[in-house]
């Protein structure tokens, strides 16, 4: 028997499957690679679809407009076959699963491979997946943003302001910027931030002012309204760009019921306007010369807009508010634009000791430039008001009445003023 002992070639053998398997290595990296390059791809679309999609709940309440919206960021994004975009309003799976104000957009694109294609996997789909929406109501739900002023922020005698849920800032650097008359008051409050100082009795703030804090500007800077150059809503309708808009020269009182012009459209009023057991529909009420409340005053998803002139309650005034929930004046229940620095009255309480505003504003009360003054004439009422407001002025002035601010910001998604932020 003959054996063979000649090793000749064996290096040559060696080297080829080393190579083969080192080839087969490399391709593997590379589909790999590329798997993960489109992985990140996918999640960039898919980060982009959600938070477009919950800004854009955020200020139009549609779930068919976020859909729209997320559908257009991811296309920016590279997904230009929606097949591969699934969108949920609200999420439908999550910790934040039906939670409104919430979007969840998912991706999957199939992606061809290389090497892997020799095992069968070919394409292999990537799958990404991101929800936004607001994290939390906010923090601040009083802003005061009068930035020189002394005593932008006064409050006087047995008043009595309960945020617990929300902060007070004052942006006035005066070294008496928020001053407390009288010592049988009392600011609750989760914090309270003063640019400048404060003055007079500040232990009736709990908890104790904070001095020399950053400002915040103005949250709502970019909403205007009619504007001396465009006329006012006398030569140009309502003065808001994009929206409908009708002029009304002769009515002073609005009583009974009020259909409005509709949601998004804006109808204006020349004359001074008293608003006398009324119930007002959808819409933009322009005010151009004052508006004055009497008897009960009920609004649904209306903006009350004081261009010019005052806005002023009447004692026993019942004030039911409800802001709209979309559009330019989207969360705002009463405003006057930054025009307009005629002071805003609340008659909380009058002077025999009853009340004088019961009711609830739900939505935020902007008057950039204005003074909101609460008052109830000496009587110590106790107010009757409720706030689910975010209240946002040039100076406030409370004068011994009871206010109980629950952020807007907490009992609707759709806030203006709530962010908007990757959660999932």
């Amino acid at each position: 028997m003959k054996i063979w002992k000649e090793e000749t070639g064996q290096v040559l053998v060696l080297t080829t499957l080393s190579m083969l398997l080192l080839l087969g290595f490399a391709g593997m990296a590379v589909d790999v690679g590329m798997l993960f390059h489109a992985r990140r791809n996918a999640q960039i679309a898919a980060d982009a679809a959600a938070v477009a999609g919950a800004l854009d709940y955020k200020f139009n309440a549609s779930a068919s407009s976020a859909t729209s919206a997320a559908q257009s960021a991811a296309t920016a994004n590279g997904i230009t076959d929606t097949s591969y975009l699934t969108v949920d309003v609200p999420p439908a799976d999550g910790p934040n699963k039906g939670s409104a104000g919430f979007v969840e957009a998912m991706v999957q694109v199939p992606n061809p491979t290389w090497f892997m294609t020799l095992f069968g996997f070919n394409p292999v789909n990537v799958t990404a997946r991101a929800v936004a929406g607001p994290p939390s109501p906010g923090s601040a739900c009083i802003y005061v943003l009068n930035p020189v002023t002394n005593e932008a922020m006064q409050v006087q005698g047995s008043f009595v302001i309960n945020a617990p849920g929300c902060g007070v800032i004052v942006d006035s650097k005066s070294s008496d910027a928020l001053y407390f008359g009288g010592s049988a008051g009392i600011l609750n409050a989760s914090w309270v931030g003063v640019v400048g100082g404060d003055g007079g009795q500040t232990g009736d703030s709990t908890p104790t002012p904070i001095t020399g804090a950053a400002p915040i500007s103005d949250p709502l800077g970019n909403l205007e309204g009619p504007a001396p150059t465009n006329g006012g809503c006398s030569t140009t309708g309502d003065g808001y760009p994009g929206e409908v808009g009708s002029t009304d020269t002769t009515t002073t009182t609005l009583t009974g019921t009020i259909a409005g012009p509709g949601a998004g459209n804006a109808i204006c009023y020349t004359q001074p306007v008293e608003l006398n057991n009324v119930t007002l529909g959808p819409g933009i009420y322009v005010f151009e010369n004052g508006v004055s409340t009497a008897g009960s005053v009920t609004s649904s998803g209306a903006t009350l807009d004081a261009y010019g002139g005052t806005f002023t309650t009447a004692a026993n005034t019942t004030l039911n508010l409800v802001a709209p929930t979309s559009g330019q004046t989207n969360g705002i229940a009463l405003m006057e634009p930054p025009t307009n620095t005629n002071t805003v009255t609340l008659q909380i309480g009058n002077s025999t000791g009853t009340f004088g505003l019961t009711g609830t504003v739900t939505g935020i009360i902007y008057a950039p430039n204005a003074e909101l003054l609460m008052n109830d004439s000496g009587g110590d009422a106790q107010g009757g008001l409720t706030f689910n407001s975010d209240i946002i002025v040039g100076t406030l002035y409370d004068k011994t009445t009871l206010v109980t601010v629950t952020s807007y910001n907490a009992v609707t998604p759709t806030s203006p003023l709530r962010t908007v932020t990757l959660v999932e």
